[in-house]
């Protein structure tokens, strides 16, 4: 979170590690650059919350053009998810 927000995880309510995701309307990075003329992508993974296209929190949603991403397995019992945009 702090790489793609510039901001410490306490600034945005994460204390601990694993204790949450990014909060929706955080503005990232990307969005910023966005507004610059930048496009940007996210290849790796997410540990800010589901990589679904429609959670508010996924790399599209906070403002990646592209990403190739897949989230803590968490959602789908120990399998990965791809999303490719």
């Amino acid at each position: 979170g702090s790489c793609v927000t510039g901001r410490h995880p306490y600034r945005y309510g994460i204390f601990w590690a694993d204790t949450g995701h990014l909060p929706a309307g955080e503005i990232t990075l990307a969005q910023a650059l966005k507004t610059r003329g930048y496009s940007t992508g996210h290849f790796g993974k997410w540990h800010l919350g589901p990589v679904k296209s429609e959670s508010p929190t996924s790399p599209g949603a906070m403002g990646f053009d592209e990403w190739l991403s897949h989230d803590n397995f968490f959602e789908l019992g120990g399998h990965s998810l791809l999303v490719v945009r």
